[in-house]
């Protein structure tokens, strides 16, 4: 589940935001097929990005066991920040910072 609420939560903000960005940008005045294609192109190219954007996790299993002890002891209060937004925010291409997870989502 809490995979799934952070795909979720992570398609609204950068990939739906890629899309609202380039509407804006293209001349809506003059939507034609050669548009479309070409706003098509743009987007399968934020998609691409998307995928090779996904966070990795190279470290052993240790260093997130302590890194999600570390957040929770010092954060007490962030009962609502789950463990796979902190998880992500120890991945080797974390989406946000620890610090930003708690502004978030605490």
């Amino acid at each position: 589940m809490d995979g799934l609420l952070n795909g979720w939560w992570r398609a609204f903000t950068d990939y739906d935001t890629k899309v609202m960005v380039i509407i804006v940008k293209t001349d809506t005045k003059a939507i034609d097929a050669k548009t479309w294609l070409a706003v098509d192109k743009q987007l399968g190219n934020a998609s691409e990005d998307m995928k090779h954007s996904a966070p990795t996790f190279s470290k052993k299993l240790g260093f997130y066991v302590d890194g999600l002890d570390h957040f929770y002891e010092t954060h007490p209060h962030a009962v609502n920040v789950t463990v796979g937004e902190v998880l992500q925010c120890l991945s080797d291409k974390p989406w946000k910072s620890c610090a930003d997870i708690l502004r978030i989502f605490g």
